[in-house]
């Protein structure tokens, strides 16, 4: 199991970010630890649409009236040139995206390493953009409006070609 934590701005905090990797026996208890004694901000698997997609859902948070955008460190994730789509889209049971404010880093690094968990800094929560490295730097609101329409388009398409 692998697990991604980029502290987070809500709470008007300086942040750095974290890739986390455990094996799947300690990554439940691990997560459900941290749930406990209140580190996390947010949490998100990664198991439909890869680790872009979820990076995404991560930034549209409740609405996009408030969107919290994120920069991600492409290099830091480890993604393979030759096939970035397979890193960015690859659905991953078990792996979830945490974020936590940057005062709860050193305990959720001691729990992790106490947990056999090693962390990797990966980037910062606080604009108004997703940017992944040079890969991709979009508005939050540009992802959303693509992201809340597709479902949509492809049902109005299938009626379309149904009814022809």
């Amino acid at each position: 199991m692998n697990f991604s934590i980029f502290p987070s701005t809500i709470f008007a905090t300086a942040c750095g970010g974290l890739f986390l990797t455990c094996s799947a026996a300690i990554s439940f208890s691990f997560s459900i630890t941290l749930a406990d004694r209140a580190l996390l901000t947010s949490a998100h698997d990664v198991s439909e649409g890869g680790l872009a997609v979820a990076l995404a859902e991560c930034t549209f948070g409740q609405s996009t009236e408030r969107p919290i955008g994120a920069t991600i460190d492409a290099s830091a994730l480890g993604l393979p040139q030759a096939r970035l789509d397979l890193t960015l889209f690859a659905e991953q049971q078990g792996t979830v995206i945490l974020s936590a404010p940057e005062a709860n880093v050193s305990e959720i690094r001691s729990l992790a390493e106490a947990a056999g968990c090693t962390l990797t800094a990966i980037g910062t929560v606080g604009t108004d953009r997703l940017s992944i490295g040079a890969l991709l730097n979009e508005p939050v609101s540009s992802l959303y409006a693509a992201y809340s329409r597709a479902l949509p388009e492809i049902m109005e398409q299938s009626e379309a070609a149904a009814a022809a």
